[in-house]
């Protein structure tokens, strides 16, 4: 079944990627005034989920990072990745959180 963000494993995951990763940027710090907006935009945070993913991660990061609107922050969240998953990823600007493979795959049933 599914994970929901309300079950409380779950929560307790997001809130460890979180804290692992450090403080996000402020709500309306990129200026998007060269797109014609005038208000600030909301800060966004991605995070992806990773476990030998050497074959996509790359392409996954400079597509996210290439937007019109990139994230502010990228948090690469891997669980003991055994190929070049994360070489591939330290080239990026990302944030890399290692979580053991039993938090990564939690099953709350």
């Amino acid at each position: 079944m599914a994970q929901t963000e309300g079950s409380g494993a779950w929560r307790a995951l997001v809130e460890n990627v979180f804290e692992r990763a450090g403080p996000a940027p402020k709500p309306g710090a990129i200026d998007a005034s060269y797109a014609g907006i005038s208000r600030p935009l909301p800060s966004v945070s991605l995070i992806v989920r990773c476990f030998n993913e050497e074959a996509h991660i790359g392409r996954l990061l400079k597509g996210a990072l290439s937007q019109t609107q990139p994230p502010d922050e990228v948090v690469v969240v891997d669980s003991g990745s055994t190929d070049d998953t994360l070489s591939i990823a330290e080239r990026f600007d990302v944030k890399i959180v290692h979580v053991s493979p039993e938090l990564f795959s939690l099953d709350t049933h």
